[in-house]
């Protein structure tokens, strides 16, 4: 993530991640809301 001032270090670390601050680093992207 580019910048995190929401989610607390136990949830990044649980592979939480704000989508709105994500960049990816592969050529296929996967967004699921649904879990």
């Amino acid at each position: 993530m580019l910048n995190n001032q929401a989610l607390e270090d136990y949830e990044v670390k649980a592979g939480y991640v704000l989508t709105c601050q994500s960049v990816p680093v592969t050529d296929t992207v996967v967004l699921s809301y649904d879990e």
